[in-house]
C-alpha cells in the first residue's frame, strides 16, 4: 500500500513495477466507494538498480480515505490517447482513454491501494487510552469504555 499525504502538490513514491519500462505513463487513480476518477496524463518515472520512483500531483486526494491506482504505459495507450488529444495536445476527454484501456484489456504496468494521510510519525500504530481500563459499577446500561 502506497501512503500519501492530503495534498494537490507534487509527491514521490518508490513501487516496484511488473516490468521494466521508463517511458512516461497513463494513471488512473479511482477513489474507493465513491468512483471519483482522476486521469493523469504522461506520469514520468525514474528507474533506480531495483524500484522505480513515481512523481505525481493528485487533486482528489482527501484524509483518511482510500484509493486505487492503475498505472500504464503510455505506448500501450497512445493509438487510443491520440485520438482524443486537441492540435494544442490538450486532452479532450481522459474518459475515452479509461473506457479503451478497460475495453482492450491493456497490459497494466502497476497496480496498488493508496492511504492517504496527513500523519507523519509512522511508528505510532495505535494508543491505548491514558487511563486504562475501567469496569462499570452499573450493569444495567451496557456501557464500558476501551
Amino acid at each position: 500500500m502506497i501512503v500519501l499525504k492530503p495534498t494537490n502538490s507534487e509527491q514521490t513514491f518508490s513501487i516496484y513495477p511488473r516490468f521494466s519500462d521508463p517511458t512516461e505513463k497513463y494513471v488512473v487513480i479511482r477513489k474507493d466507494g465513491e468512483g471519483i476518477v482522476e486521469s493523469l496524463d504522461f506520469v514520468s518515472v525514474s528507474e533506480k538498480s531495483y524500484y522505480t520512483d513515481v512523481t505525481l500531483a493528485c487533486n482528489i486526494l482527501a484524509e483518511d480515505e482510500t484509493y486505487t491506482i492503475a498505472i500504464y504505459s503510455v505506448d500501450a495507450v497512445r493509438e487510443t490517447y491520440e485520438r482524443v488529444i486537441d492540435e494544442n495536445g490538450i486532452t479532450e476527454n481522459s474518459e475515452c482513454v479509461n473506457d479503451a484501456i478497460i475495453e482492450y484489456g491493456y497490459t497494466i504496468w502497476f497496480k496498488d491501494k493508496i492511504y492517504v494521510t496527513s500523519k507523519t510519525d509512522r511508528n505510532v500504530k495505535y494508543e491505548f487510552a491514558q487511563d486504562g481500563y475501567v469496569e462499570s459499577e452499573s450493569i444495567d446500561d451496557n456501557t464500558y469504555k476501551i
